[in-house]
Parts: C-alpha cells; structure tokens; sequence
C-alpha cells in the first residue's frame, strides 16, 4: 500500500495520534523513507493552514527527522499562498522560540533560499523572532538576490551604526566575487562612508544618489542592477 495517501488523509483529517502510530509500526528503514514521502509527496499538497499544523506535529513527533520537511514551503512560496499570520503559523512560531529556539537559525538556512518576495523573507524573520542584525545578516548573505540584498541593506541601515557589521558583510560579499554583489558592496561603501574599502568598483555610487536608493526598492534593484538613476 502507499504510504503517501494514507499519511495525507490522516493529516486532513488531523489525525495526529492515528499519525504517530502510524510511525511507531515502521522500521527505521520505512521511516526515514516515510520521512522523504512527506517532504516530496505530501507536505507540498496541503495548502497554507495545515501545512504549518501539520508541520508543528510532525516536529513535535520528531524534530530531528521531520525539520528538513520545510522546504515543501516553495510551492505556498511561488504561489503567493504562503502566510505566516494564519492561527496555525502563529502557534507553530510560537512552538519554536519557546521549545526549539536553538532550530531555528537551521530552519531559516533551509527555507530563506525559496521565498520569492521581500515580505515573504521579512514575515520569516519576524515570525521566529530572529530580530538581531548579525543573525538576519549571516542568513542572507548565502543569496545572491535583488530582494535578499535590498532586506540585507534594510538590515545593516537599522543596525544602529555598526560599520564593523557592515564591514564584515561587505568582504564577505567580495568574496563571492560576481557583479552583482560587488554593486552591493559599491552602495554599502558609499552609504556608510566606509574609507577603509578601496575604490576600486566599477559601479560609482555619487552622493547625490544615496536618496533615490534608499526611497524605494524599485530604486534600489535599478542602480544594484548597475543602472544609472532614473
């Protein structure tokens, strides 16, 4: 028999205890397949709501197992579905800062690489209540974006003046070493007055410009995208 439909009846049907004896019959071989079932066939099928109740159980049955199964996000992700206000999101964020709070810089490394839209990425980081700049920071800096580096340049604004944040993020950005995020490195470096980085981009950033960039996100992907201001 598939596993497949039967774990996503009992998921519909919220059938949490049926759920976990379910698991409790099966081999370790059988569960670790079951667990690739839920996170490929099944997780991917439930729409918004109870894919977060779903998940909160899943973890509480097994966090170890199941934390991986949260890339199945990217469907609600590209379809614009995905909500992290929904009651069961609320609960399930909940669930996370008070009893996996040590989890969930690993869920945000596995799921930030998916989501589409500055809104998206931004509920994440407020949903598990990841509000300190360096944690944001070292969670984008993996993206080579438009939207992540906007939310990155959002970040290091609001940071209070750390230049030695800014800093590090941007030698890290030069490592990667594409045009992209050496343009993001040429707009840190005129933003933040930052001497200690030579001049040497080829994207020039004037003076004059640092308000267009900082007015919108429209703006700021047009010059990060090495145009000249509209």
């Amino acid at each position: 028999m598939a596993i497949s439909p039967v774990i996503e009846r009992l998921a519909r049907e919220k059938n949490w205890d049926g759920l976990y004896q379910l698991f409790q019959r099966m081999s370790n071989t059988e569960f670790r397949r079951t667990e690739s079932v839920i996170r490929e066939m099944v997780m991917p099928r439930l729409e918004n709501d109870l894919f977060w109740e779903t998940y909160h159980h899943l973890l509480i049955y097994r966090h170890q197992a199941f934390l991986p199964a949260v890339t199945a996000v990217k469907r609600l992700a590209h379809n614009g579905q995905l909500s992290f206000t929904c009651p069961s999101a609320v609960a399930f964020g909940q669930y996370m800062v008070q009893e996996l709070p040590d989890e969930r810089m690993k869920m945000i490394r596995m799921v930030i690489g998916l989501l589409e839209t500055e809104e998206q990425i931004t509920g994440l980081f407020s949903w598990l209540e990841i509000d300190q700049p360096v944690q944001r920071v070292s969670s984008l800096l993996p993206l080579t974006t438009p939207v992540a580096y906007y939310i990155m340049f959002q970040t290091l604004r609001h940071a209070e003046g750390d230049r030695a944040l800014v800093l590090r993020c941007c030698r890290a950005l030069m490592l990667k070493s594409d045009d992209l995020s050496f343009n993001m490195v040429a707009i840190l470096r005129e933003y933040f007055g930052l001497s200690e980085l030579k001049n040497t981009l080829s994207l020039r950033i004037q003076p004059y410009e640092l308000s267009y960039i900082d007015s919108s996100y429209a703006n700021f992907e047009h010059v990060l995208m090495g145009k000249r201001p509209r």
